[in-house]
């Protein structure tokens, strides 16, 4: 055996024995992190701050809007935490991220990560702190770049931000990202991992169709399970004595570790080193007057729905009068009960955002959002309040809310 594997192998085995060792001081260092830099957001706050709104743990409880373009955005989210396998609810490892004039621009970024291992809160809540920063620097940058080269140099780059956070090991644990960013008439999806970014579009009949805007980077895609074999790795479910349990994982080749169910993440450098990488993959599309709607979702919401049908959840929604708000808790309520049918106590943390798309009204003021400053302050100040035990803060540019 080289040496090099010998020591990939003595450093996996080591971390199969002490997984938990740095999880509590991490957890600590992060609260303590954000507890410390909320004083400054909260004695004096500027519109500057109050662009991103970015929350760990709870949704949104109203609905905002913003014009981009000639194109109006109401949006809201909702998110609630699983339960483990005794039914006890769990710490919510999902987070988002809404930016409104993103790096002064005329336009509006949208995004859901999940988390995932002991640490994996504490990479998707740093994820969703550095991504909007990064992506703000880049489009603001001049000349300033596409869209597309944006994100895909945004991801490795927030990526590579995971081994700043001090105390944070990320070896075992990761975060999928899945970011929707809509500029004039185009809407780009950059997505990693397993969450989702779906389009609705609704027909002169009145029905509406489920459009993809991102894939699920699985073993099961026969494209990125060759990357992961060709770089080392091992494709294979749990094995319960001689029967194969549950999805595709991918592994190191001699060592029983990671398993991890998807092959492109945020961390999880353990994976990383047989092929899971970091590179988003972009699917665009240009905004109709039958685009209505854009659903942001962790795999919670999905795993038991197809896109078809919670678009359909969506649309029903709005058709009865209801908010984004109202829409996301539907999905939330209906994926989470459907995980207790088919699977009793175990529920995977659900995250929804909803976009009800529709013309700009002629009055409005491109790329900012229709609520006034005052309003956003107010707003911003409930949501330290809701959010301030344990450990809520912001970081730059960053206003946001933790759960318990």
């Amino acid at each position: 055996m080289h040496s090099a594997s010998r020591t990939l192998l003595g450093r996996a085995r080591r971390l199969t024995d002490t997984t938990e060792t740095k999880v509590e001081s991490s957890k600590a260092d992060f609260a303590a992190a954000e507890a410390g830099s909320i004083g400054a957001l909260h004695k004096g706050s500027s519109p500057e701050l109050l662009s991103v709104i970015s929350c760990y743990g709870e949704g949104m409880d109203q609905n905002t809007t913003a014009i981009v373009g000639q194109l109006k955005a109401t949006y809201s989210v909702h998110t609630q935490p699983g339960a483990d396998p005794g039914g006890n609810t769990k710490d919510n490892q999902d987070a988002w991220c809404v930016q409104e004039r993103l790096g002064g621009q005329d336009m509006l970024l949208f995004g859901v990560f999940d988390g995932h291992g002991q640490e994996g809160k504490v990479v998707s809540h740093t994820i969703c702190q550095n991504l909007p920063k990064i992506m703000a620097r880049l489009v603001g940058s001049r000349p300033p770049p596409s869209i597309e080269t944006a994100l895909s140099a945004a991801f490795p780059e927030a990526n590579a931000s995971l081994k700043k956070r001090p105390g944070l090991d990320a070896d075992l644990s990761g975060s999928t990202g899945i970011v929707a960013l809509v500029h004039q008439s185009r809407l780009v999806a950059a997505n990693l991992g397993d969450s989702r970014c779906v389009l609705g579009k609704v027909d002169a009949h009145g029905a509406v169709t489920a459009v993809a805007l991102s894939s699920d980077h699985t073993p099961m895609d026969a494209k990125e399970a060759e990357r992961i074999i060709a770089t080392g790795g091992r494709i294979a479910s749990f094995m319960c004595g001689d029967e194969p349990l549950g999805p595709p994982r991918v592994w190191l080749r001699e060592v029983n570790i990671p398993g991890l169910c998807m092959t492109r993440s945020f961390g999880d450098y353990v994976a990383a080193s047989v092929g899971v990488i970091d590179q988003p993959q972009l699917m665009a599309a240009t905004l109709k007057p039958e685009d209505k709607y854009v659903v942001l979702m962790s795999d919670g919401i999905f795993e038991f729905l197809d896109s078809q049908q919670v678009m359909e959840e969506v649309h029903a929604a709005a058709r009865a009068g209801q908010s984004p708000s109202e829409a996301a808790k539907r999905l939330v309520r209906l994926a989470r009960k459907c995980w207790q049918e088919q699977e009793d106590d175990i529920i995977d943390d659900c995250t929804a955002m909803v976009i009800y798309l529709s013309p700009a009204h002629s009055g409005g003021s491109a790329g900012g959002s229709t609520a006034s400053a005052a309003a956003l302050a107010a707003r911003l100040e409930n949501n330290l309040r809701i959010g301030s035990t344990p450990g809520s803060g912001s970081h730059g540019a960053l206003g946001y809310k933790r759960g318990v």
